[in-house]
């Protein structure tokens, strides 16, 4: 498939304008962070905000450009991310130079992969906890423990019952063995989002947690689409 952008591109783009808390929405300036479409002109994006005076170093997913020519001071929030699709992209307006390529990717490393104690960042999430987002859809969380437990957002792609969406090569078979749900669910990696946490405070809101040894099979498709 012919791709219209690349990873490291920085475009204007439309984003979902239900956003609560701590979400980003409306046009605002993304990176594309995934190395290939991921479905029918689709691509991983992660938000571009203005550089904060009063940074916590502490936060490991925060990547500041600083080689590529900008209007202001910004920074990339690997927390902050998004599927797109090309008709919610405005137009190219840059692209990452330099090291601020390798920054990114440190941040999202920092993200999705680097391993933590769960001692040393106790959180109410955790990266495979399976949880119930609007009391209606399951999702399962993919931030690890040091992003959740200093950001106030978590990112998780959502679980689908297997009758309820036609098969593709894009979704990952889950057994009801795997996720303790009632049903066998496909994982909808191209269909990640970026939630606050206030969307997950009803009770019953975590309802189970990926088994670890499968849990690398996702590992392995955030790994190859967003090229770590």
């Amino acid at each position: 498939m012919k791709k219209t952008f690349q990873k490291g591109d920085i475009v204007l783009g439309e984003l979902p304008d239900n956003a609560i808390g701590s979400e980003q929405q409306g046009i605002r300036p993304c990176v594309i962070i995934s190395n290939h479409v991921i479905v029918d002109k689709y691509y991983v994006v992660a938000i571009i905000t203005r550089q904060s005076e009063k940074r916590n170093t502490k936060e490991p997913y925060i990547a500041l450009i600083k080689e590529t020519p900008m209007d202001e001071p910004s920074e990339i929030h690997a927390e902050q991310i998004f599927v797109l699709s090309e008709d919610k992209m405005i137009k190219k307006i840059n692209r990452l130079q330099g090291r601020d390529m390798n920054r990114l990717d440190e941040a999202l490393h920092s993200q999705f992969f680097a391993i933590f104690s769960k001692d040393d960042y106790e959180t109410e999430y955790n990266q495979g906890d399976i949880v119930l987002f609007n009391k209606r859809t399951h999702g399962l969380i993919i931030s690890n423990q040091k992003g959740n437990y200093h950001a106030p957002v978590i990112t998780f792609i959502p679980l689908a019952p297997v009758d309820s969406i036609n098969y593709s090569d894009e979704l990952l078979i889950v057994p009801k063995q795997i996720t303790g749900l009632e049903y066998d669910t496909y994982a909808i990696p191209y269909a990640l989002r970026t939630f606050d946490k206030s969307r997950f405070k009803h009770k019953g809101a975590k309802v189970g947690t990926f088994h670890p040894f499968y849990y690398g099979a996702v590992n392995s498709w955030i790994e190859r689409t967003l090229e770590l």
